[in-house]
C-alpha cells in the first residue's frame, strides 16, 4: 500500500456530535455489515448476485426471495449490538427505503445512504471507532456525517 502525500490533516473538534461508538471490534464489523446490507435493500430488486450470505445463511434461503418487509423485520430482529434499545422498526426501514428509491428513481445521486438516514433518523452524527485504532481506516473507519 502507498501512502498518500500532499494530504493537509484538518483537526475536528467532535466534543458536540452524537456519535456512535461501537464498544469492541466485533461490535464495529457487526455494526458495518448490519448497515452495509441494510443499504443494499434499496437495490436489492436490480442487482445481483445476492451479497447477503449472514443473513441468507441465517435465515436458511436467499434473502432477495423474501418480500421487503420480511427482509426488513429480518433486519429489525438481527440488530447488531450498538443498536440495542434503538427504536427500529420494519416501518421506519420501509419509509426510509421508500425515500432512499425515490432519490435513486429520480437520478438524485449525491443523497444520504439507507444506512445515514437511519443513524441520523436514531438521532447519530457519524460513527466513531477512534478507540479500536485497527478499525480506523478506509475499509471500516469513524464517519462524521456532512451536515444537512
Amino acid at each position: 500500500m502507498t501512502r498518500a502525500t500532499g494530504r493537509g490533516l484538518v483537526g475536528l473538534d467532535l466534543s458536540a456530535a452524537r456519535l456512535l461508538r461501537p464498544e469492541t471490534k466485533k461490535d464495529a464489523w457487526e455494526l458495518h455489515d448490519w448497515l452495509g446490507h441494510l443499504n443494499y435493500e434499496v437495490i436489492a430488486d436490480i442487482r445481483s448476485p445476492d451479497p447477503y450470505d449472514v443473513l441468507s445463511r441465517a435465515l436458511g434461503r436467499s434473502a432477495k426471495e423474501l418480500p421487503l418487509r420480511l427482509r426488513l423485520r429480518a433486519h429489525v430482529d438481527h440488530l447488531p449490538a450498538s443498536l440495542t434499545g434503538a427504536d427500529v422498526n420494519t416501518a421506519l426501514l420501509g419509509e426510509l427505503v421508500d425515500e432512499a428509491r425515490a432519490d435513486l428513481a429520480a437520478e438524485r445521486y449525491e443523497t444520504d445512504s439507507l444506512s445515514t438516514r437511519l443513524l441520523r433518523r436514531l438521532g447519530f452524527d457519524g460513527v466513531d471507532v477512534r478507540h479500536l485504532p485497527e478499525l480506523d481506516n478506509s475499509r471500516y473507519g469513524s464517519v462524521l456525517f456532512r451536515p444537512l
